[in-house]
């Protein structure tokens, strides 16, 4: 092979193997990429409004759930209250007083007779009708404190009664808020299981989106340590050659084929990173690479 076409092959194999790495990392069209990310930024928006969600929602949890244990605590104390009602029995005073009542007035009865039997006498005994009208007086007062006692208990039994009544009534009305609580509760605990997995799913979809991305990253990465690595062989190996061979040199850097050869493969290298970064699409990247390629040939080939 003639030295001056040592830079053709060179460059023809390498506009080769550039082309074929370009479009392989190329291999999406621009507007696939473009509808990607913007499938991207929206499933962002839904994660922050999901992270916004999950807050308010626990939230709205620990008040329903403050809301039960107050109900708790109110059906607790009605329960007490009911008990120390139903344990409060005025039955028993109740009919000891009436016995009690029972006996005085048939004290008074007894009384009252021997009073006529004292004043049926003659003469009347004044000294035994003062001492029976005394304890006529103090039975009678007597009986008015038992029946006004049995008046108290009466009046306590039915209070307490009506108000055992309205504690049962609002014993019932509590067990209905709790049920409604309680399926509030339910419905929150799964509204804020269905936004974990929503979330889930949402990240799930973020990182399998940013894994390509991750690879297209890694692989411009390597391919810019490759083509620098390829840059520096080549144009050392060109010296090295030049070094080894007079004729070659002469040839070389007697003319312009030698400063051509750097100058063409670097313009391609540098067109093929800027084509694996994204500054030139692939269209204007074909279009260089085709037109230096045809170039770098054409003067193979005169």
């Amino acid at each position: 092979m003639p030295a001056r076409l040592i830079p053709t092959a060179f460059l023809a194999a390498l506009v080769c193997g550039s082309s074929l790495a370009y479009a392989q990392e190329t291999g999406l069209p621009a507007a696939l990429r473009i509808e990607q990310t913007e499938k991207f930024s929206a499933l962002g928006k839904i994660r922050s409004d999901i992270l916004r969600a999950i807050p308010k929602a626990r939230d709205d949890l620990a008040t329903l759930e403050s809301r039960k244990t107050t109900l708790e605590n109110d059906e607790s104390n009605l329960f007490w209250e009911k008990e120390n009602l139903e344990l409060s029995d005025y039955s028993i005073d109740k009919e000891n007083a009436a016995q009690s009542k029972e006996t005085i007035e048939a004290e008074l009865q007894r009384i009252d007779a021997q009073l006529e039997e004292a004043q049926s006498q003659a003469p009347p005994n004044e000294v035994l009708i003062e001492q029976l009208s005394d304890k006529r007086f103090g039975a009678q007062n007597e009986l008015s404190d038992i029946n006004r006692r049995l008046l108290e208990l009466d009046v306590r039994d039915r209070r307490d009664k009506e108000k055992l009544s309205r504690i049962e009534r609002r014993l019932i009305g509590i067990d209905a808020d709790k049920g409604e609580v309680q399926d509030a509760i339910d419905l929150q605990n799964a509204e804020i299981a269905r936004l974990l997995q929503q979330q889930f799913e949402v990240e799930d979809k973020i990182n399998r989106k940013l894994i390509p991305q991750t690879q297209e990253q890694d692989f411009k990465t390597l391919i810019a340590v490759v083509f620098a690595a390829l840059v520096a062989v080549v144009i050392l190996g060109f010296f090295y050659i030049a070094r080894l061979d007079e004729t070659v040199r002469r040839a070389i850097f007697s003319g312009e084929s030698g400063i051509q050869f750097i100058t063409l493969f670097s313009l391609v290298i540098a067109i093929i990173l800027f084509g694996i970064t994204g500054i030139l699409e692939d269209k204007e990247l074909a279009a260089l690479l085709g037109g230096i390629s045809g170039y770098i040939l054409g003067r193979g080939t005169t």
